[in-house]
């Protein structure tokens, strides 16, 4: 599979997949009722805190490897990269696994915001996996064969 269509897949899934729990959240925080208060304390800068610390390293860190790809000057870059398509499927799958988690947890916290501060038990690790496979993904990488 070629590196760049795996990339831009990658990207598209991730969007997609992040859109749902920023748009909750948003309509939640603007909506005329107080937003994610409990027992009269408001928790929207929690809620905010824990959306962005879930979504934007990972999705930081794929965008940034696209950058850095697109800036190579045309003796430097490879002429054509593959990329091993087991990995793909691996950091696809995990990735999208995660993200349906993340939208899931956004939209029970429109009921139960405290719900989140539990949820590092469980996505600290699984957000630690998914940062090994993208890693194991992106080095995953070989030139095409001459010939």
């Amino acid at each position: 599979m070629l590196l760049g269509d795996c990339q831009r897949r990658l990207v598209i899934l991730w969007l997609a997949l992040a859109l749902p729990a920023f748009v909750i959240i948003i309509i939640r925080s603007v909506s005329s009722e107080q937003p994610y208060v409990v027992d009269g304390a408001s928790l929207l800068v929690d809620v905010w805190a824990w959306l962005l610390s879930s979504i934007m390293p990972t999705l930081t860190l794929i965008l940034g490897v696209m950058a850095a790809g697109a800036v190579y000057g045309e003796d430097e870059k490879p002429r054509m990269r593959y990329v091993l398509r087991f990995m793909f499927h691996i950091a696809f799958a995990l990735s999208a696994f995660y993200l349906i988690i993340i939208d899931v947890l956004a939209f029970v916290s429109v009921g139960q915001p405290s719900i989140l501060k539990t949820t590092s038990l469980y996505l600290s690790p699984l957000q630690s996996l998914l940062g090994a496979a993208l890693g194991a993904f992106f080095v995953s990488t070989k030139p095409a064969k001459d010939g």
